[in-house]
């Protein structure tokens, strides 16, 4: 409760600090600029299906993205990756498909290990082919070694981003969230000491409880005592008032002994809860 509390206050878990996360910040933010899209109707692939290709799914699934395509060496750890995203239309190919895939993405991420794949020839090449990009393509390498080569950038019609760019996001989001460290510490250490009190509190439940017994006790015995003597030829709906009389009786008694027992020792002078059964007497019963 009190993380959920602070995040909602000080909004100390937004801004990307992972390069992962970080990627899908920065394709949300340049997607309208460069694509004139959101992220959620581009064509998206992703190539590779490490742990990085994981963090890729899980960010792009929260950010409202539905289906895309995903790209692997193997097929069966792309499926493997696919399925734990039942959320996630995932279309899964192979690297001989790698370029048709790429040709029908308006965005792609590269997270794999096998050096360069997209090269600003590879593009002039397709584009030469009739097969480059139409309407613009986003390049985000989460790579190192890096999948994209530093020179794809310059080919008309291409936005290309790799670690460098998506770490000046981590650092400047990493310095934002320490102002947010700070609020949230004080939250917390309010959150803390609310708890605190709350746990030492528990030690009068059990007293609270045997006050209630005990009270309740005399009462019944009380009543049942004048239901054989003096109210014996009471209807039913006396004895129910009487019943309801003497009750609102012990409540109003134990009101603020109850009320003590329930607050916080913020002075630390509150009456140990041996002490508050001695004063009732309630050893002695025991």
């Amino acid at each position: 409760m009190a993380g959920k509390f602070v995040r909602a206050e000080t909004d100390i878990g937004k801004g990307a600090v992972s390069i992962s996360s970080a990627a899908v910040e920065l394709a949300c933010k340049k997607a309208v600029t460069n694509l004139n899209k959101s992220l959620e109707d581009l064509r998206v692939t992703v190539v590779g299906a490490g742990k990085m290709s994981r963090l890729l799914l899980t960010h792009l699934n929260s950010k409202g993205v539905t289906k895309l395509t995903l790209v692997n060496r193997s097929r069966e750890s792309a499926e493997e990756l696919a399925e734990q995203y039942p959320d996630l239309a995932v279309d899964v190919k192979l690297m001989d498909e790698f370029w048709p895939a790429i040709r029908q993405s308006d965005l792609v991420f590269t997270s794999t290990s096998a050096g360069t794949l997209i090269s600003k020839a590879d593009l002039e090449a397709g584009a030469d082919a009739g097969a480059g990009p139409a309407q613009g393509l986003m390049l985000i390498d989460i790579s190192v070694p890096r999948n994209i080569g530093a020179d794809a950038g310059e080919v008309s019609g291409v936005f290309a981003y790799n670690v460098d760019d998506l770490q000046e996001v981590v650092n400047a989001n990493r310095d934002a969230r320490q102002h947010k460290v700070m609020e949230a510490e004080l939250l917390l250490r309010v959150e803390l000491s609310k708890f605190v009190q709350w746990q030492e509190s528990l030690c009068y439940v059990p007293v609270l409880r045997k006050l209630q017994g005990q009270f309740e006790s005399v009462r019944k015995a009380e009543v049942e005592k004048l239901m054989k003597k003096g109210l014996k030829d009471c209807s039913k709906k006396e004895l129910d008032a009487v019943d309801i009389a003497t009750k609102s009786i012990i409540n109003k008694l134990l009101h603020k002994p109850m009320v003590y027992l329930r607050a916080d020792d913020l002075k630390g002078t509150k009456a140990a809860p041996g002490e508050i059964e001695s004063i009732f007497g309630m050893h002695d019963e025991e």
